[in-house]
């Protein structure tokens, strides 16, 4: 099965990458470079160092490295940025405990929301004509659902060789486009709770018919 997740380095990504505030790290090295003090929220219960505690875990695990330090009221300051975007196997999420998967999910799918959002304020996620936002849901049987998860992966595989080729010739770089590619498919949540008065969609041709909701 192939990788999919955010997560990735020397330990099991799963056991590394567990924590919001560390994909969300990570994800902020990946764009710039980033300090541990503006992730810094006392109200969150989110101090100096306990921000660079988990610096140092993904620093430790290769996920991310110094670029450079400053001096700052009398010690350093250090930036970082992103080694790698990790990879979580299908496998290890799916040994992770229940609240672990949720902190993860919840933390990558915020962060390529909060990469969007900057894109759309930055008028880069449309500058191109050929760029691409699209979504849609359908029901589909088992083996079409399977299949079309199986696209994704072979999307990712391409993307990744895609990136390969870069690395392998600095020379690509010098009118190279910072691409952001995010790719999701999952079951929906039920269609009965998102609609007006818990009515559900009519029927398409084919489906069976489903029990209404209770009221």
């Amino acid at each position: 099965m192939e990788d999919k997740r955010n997560g990735a380095g020397g330990r099991k990504p799963a056991a590394v990458l567990g924590y919001d505030l560390r994909v969300k790290i990570l994800a902020a090295c990946d764009q710039r470079e980033a300090t541990s003090q503006e992730f810094v929220d006392p109200a969150r219960g989110l101090t100096l160092a306990n921000v660079n505690y988990h610096f140092s875990e993904l620093a430790k695990w290769g996920f991310i490295y110094v670029t450079r330090k400053e001096p700052s009221g009398g010690s350093e300051r250090c930036y970082y940025r992103s080694l790698r975007q990790g990879i979580v196997s299908d496998e290890e999420f799916a040994a992770m405990k229940p609240e672990k998967r949720k902190v993860l999910t919840g933390a990558t799918v915020e962060a390529i929301a909060e990469r969007a959002h900057d894109a759309a304020q930055a008028e880069t996620i449309d500058r191109r004509p050929n760029s691409h936002i699209s979504w849609d849901a359908e029901w589909l049987d088992p083996e079409r659902h399977d299949l079309l998860m199986a696209k994704l992966d072979e999307f990712l595989e391409f993307f990744n060789q895609l990136k390969a080729e870069m690395q392998a010739d600095p020379a690509l770089y010098e009118e190279a486009i910072f691409t952001t590619l995010a790719l999701m498919g999952f079951e929906s949540p039920p269609e009965e709770e998102k609609r007006p008065d818990r009515k559900p969609r009519l029927a398409r041709p084919g489906e069976k018919a489903r029990p209404k909701p209770r009221a």
